[in-house]
């Protein structure tokens, strides 16, 4: 057990990385205040300062209040795993969903104040805030404005690079828009930001993250430097149907992110995701180097796949700023629609027609309703 206040009388701390972390303290509440980084003006890093402490809880379902938390230190630039567990410590491997419920969602109380959006207002040079409060229990509303994107009138970050898991299986409750990133053009990682966990376990669903997908097709828009989506979406319950391309446009979604490689769990177990799969969904990211479960138990998915029937220029899987419409670097496909019980059309032909350099198409449409 260590005293919140143990800080407060250092104010030339530079780094506090990893202090407390690994310890088997189990109850926050006595040994955390959101005035624990009070006055450290000069802090740059706390990455993992409670970090992968798995049995961290509350002693009531009291939240503690991180409003404030961050207030003192607009040096600050790295937070990741403050309070969060990280991929490795849970199991968590792209391709290995043994472990994806090897860990459940800690009793571990937190609250991002009455606005939602105060967290990180006073950090304008954050740049990895990955993995920070992965496995907590959010309580009342995270804004999508926790960034500035909406209303930039705080001292906000402008230069994040990795926010990846920062809320995973948190529970949070929001409302994604497409204003949740706009003010992060150095973005690249944003995987399992609110996500939940594997299909079927309710203790890692994330259904009260919600948002419609006919406002959130620009979502990642002014993100250019976009390289991994791994597992965005997941588990949330998010409505609607993805915008769709066409044979010379791409879908909006992704049609800013040339430098796309990784989308493995990209709307896994979304399944308030409705309607057709999208065409040309990845349209301008021929950097794509593996999907790995897209759309894997999407059983709100009913309609025909692109490139079914007699429109063969309509297609998922068709990278429009290749000459030859090939995605050359694409090579994992497993658990492709996987568990998407409400297809009951039929696999277009011409699937992976664009896709020569596949090696691992393993489960793909396993269980779906064709």
């Amino acid at each position: 057990m260590f005293p919140s206040v143990i800080l407060n009388n250092s104010p030339q701390l530079v780094n506090v990385s990893s202090m407390f972390s690994y310890n088997s303290f189990n109850t926050l509440d006595t040994i955390f205040s959101s005035t624990v980084l009070k006055g450290l003006k000069r802090l740059t890093n706390c990455s993992a300062f409670l970090g992968n402490n798995m049995s961290l809880k509350n002693s009531s379902s009291s939240p503690v209040q991180l409003s404030e938390l961050f207030k003192d230190n607009a040096e600050l630039t790295n937070c990741s795993l403050f309070l969060g567990v990280n991929n490795q410590e849970l199991g968590y491997q792209y391709s290995d969903d043994a472990y994806l419920d090897a860990v459940n969602r800690r009793a571990l109380y937190i609250n991002f104040g009455a606005t939602g959006d105060e967290l990180f207002a006073n950090n304008p040079k954050l740049t990895d805030c990955h993995n920070a409060f992965a496995k907590c229990t959010a309580q009342g509303v995270m804004s999508d404005n926790i960034f500035g994107g909406v209303n930039n009138t705080g001292d906000y970050p402008t230069g994040l690079t990795n926010v990846a898991f920062c809320f995973h299986d948190c529970n949070v409750t929001t409302v994604l828009t497409d204003k949740l990133f706009s003010n992060q053009p150095k973005l690249a990682k944003v995987s399992g930001f609110v996500s939940g966990g594997v299909t079927g376990s309710a203790n890692n669903l994330c259904r009260n993250v919600t948002g419609d997908m006919a406002t959130l097709g620009t979502l990642f828009t002014s993100n250019p430097l976009l390289t991994e989506v791994r597992r965005f979406f997941e588990s949330t319950g998010v409505t609607g149907q993805i915008p769709e391309g066409t044979s010379i446009a791409a879908s909006p979604l992704f049609a800013k992110n040339v430098l796309l490689q990784r989308a493995d769990r990209l709307f896994a177990n979304a399944d308030n995701i409705t309607g057709r799969v999208p065409a040309t969904l990845f349209g301008n990211c021929p950097n794509l180097s593996s999907c790995e479960s897209l759309f894997r138990s999407c059983s709100g998915i009913t309609d025909v796949l692109p490139g079914a029937g007699t429109d063969t220029s309509l297609q998922l899987f068709k990278c429009l700023t290749s000459e030859t419409g090939e995605f050359k670097s694409l090579s994992n496909v497993a658990h492709l629609f996987d568990g998407c019980t409400g297809i009951y059309s039929q696999i277009p032909a011409n699937l992976f027609v664009n896709t020569p350099g596949v090696t691992n198409a393993s489960y793909a449409f396993r269980d779906c309703g064709t």
